[in-house]
């Protein structure tokens, strides 16, 4: 019979480990800290600027990228003249897109385009000249319709594209409905109607999807293109080249008279901005075109740096479980580009910390205001320490 065996203990360093683990736990934070912000209030957007708004009509502001800056005088449907090709060309690129650089698909000349062309010469609409049975790229024919504005071309564009014009003006007034354009109504592809009506609000809206489209902004920035048949085509946008202006379209009929959808880059506090305007209703194209490039050179007015951090400024803080507080700051100064009257919207965050370093980074601040956007890193102002013996042997248990 064996004899019985002893039990095993346990080794002495088993203990030593464990007691050592159970004192470095003890030592530690005992929970994750969260940050507490500060009311924050950026400085106030100023409240006026010489914005040189036409005394005519309507007319509104906005940038690429943004959305609608401001607007003057009543918002309501208007004649938009050959503004109206904008639409034309933003349906018929969502219906076939068209890289920029890229002729693409090419449409034939037929019997109804001719029919189309004849009828726009007798009325004395503008017109591009084309010849049955032509071939010319979608390129070459939105080059027609919004540099020399053919209002044949836009009949011809938007029959191919679409089927017909029934189909093309269902497909254009939902799409403007789908995108919140209230004061809009498209008639026909021209704009020679003047059943065709929009806003200024609403033309800078459409501008900015333009203006978005790579084919379609190089288009409206040529001064000329050579297309079949038509030879030579010329950009009926005198100001284009002038001013920063890099588009879009004019349009003037006896009803609409003068209006103008421009583009223009200003440059403010060395940002490049793309300001989108329209001015509609005025006496004539020319007094249009003349109204619109006070009202670009003037919109540099309306943007200004406006500050939002300085370095060091505190936004928030960490309250240690023991008492101690370690302040949130900016690492730099920080400060965006904005229209007047609106503040930039202004998003920060810090993580949770149990032990921390001064000068260590824990989070980051962003301002946006649309057209511009800049941020910041957010660091401790000081070393959170570690609990004091007296915290530990007392407090924590209380």
């Amino acid at each position: 019979m064996q004899p019985d065996k002893k039990p095993r203990r346990t080794p002495y360093f088993l203990l030593v480990i464990l007691l050592v683990l159970t004192l470095v736990a003890w030592y530690l934070p005992f929970q994750a800290v969260a940050p507490i912000y500060y009311p924050l209030q950026p400085g106030a957007a100023p409240e006026s600027a010489a914005i040189a708004w036409p005394a005519f009509g309507q007319s509104a502001l906005g940038a690429k990228d943004y959305g609608l800056l401001e607007t003057h005088n009543v918002q309501k449907p208007f004649p938009t003249a050959s503004v109206a090709k904008v639409f034309t060309a933003l349906a018929v690129l969502k219906q076939k897109p068209l890289k920029d650089g890229e002729q693409g698909p090419m449409i034939t000349i037929t019997q109804a385009d001719m029919d189309s062309f004849n009828s726009y010469y007798a009325q004395g609409g503008s017109i591009a000249q084309v010849a049955l049975g032509e071939q010319l790229s979608e390129r070459q024919a939105l080059e027609a319709l919004m540099l020399p504005s053919a209002n044949n071309m836009a009949f011809t564009l938007a029959r191919w594209a679409f089927g017909s014009l029934d189909a093309y003006t269902s497909y254009i007034n939902s799409f403007n409905a789908g995108i919140g354009l209230k004061n809009t109504h498209i008639a026909d592809a021209s704009g020679f109607s003047p059943a065709t009506v929009s806003s200024a609000e609403d033309l800078v809206r459409v501008g900015q999807l333009a203006m978005n489209n790579p084919a379609l902004a190089s288009i409206v920035s040529e001064q000329q293109a050579t297309i079949p048949v038509a030879g030579l085509i010329h950009n009926v946008n005198w100001l284009l080249g002038s001013d920063g202006i890099n588009g879009i379209k004019t349009g003037n009929t006896d009803e609409a008279g003068g209006c103008y959808l421009f583009s223009t880059v200003r440059v403010v506090n060395g940002k490049s901005i793309n300001v989108i305007g329209a001015v509609m209703g005025a006496g004539s194209l020319q007094e249009a075109l003349g109204s619109a490039r006070s009202l670009a050179i003037s919109s540099d007015k309306g943007f200004a740096s406006q500050p939002i951090l300085t370095k060091g400024q505190q936004i928030g803080e960490y309250r240690m479980p023991w008492g101690k507080k370690v302040g949130i700051d900016a690492a730099d100064n920080l400060s965006v580009v904005s229209w007047y009257k609106k503040n930039p919207i202004i998003n920060f965050s810090a993580k949770d910390i149990t032990k921390i370093k001064k000068g260590q980074q824990v989070g980051t601040f962003e301002a946006n205001s649309g057209v511009d956007k800049a941020s910041a890193s957010l660091a401790a102002d000081k070393d959170s320490g570690n609990a004091p013996w007296s915290w530990r042997l007392f407090k924590r248990y209380l």
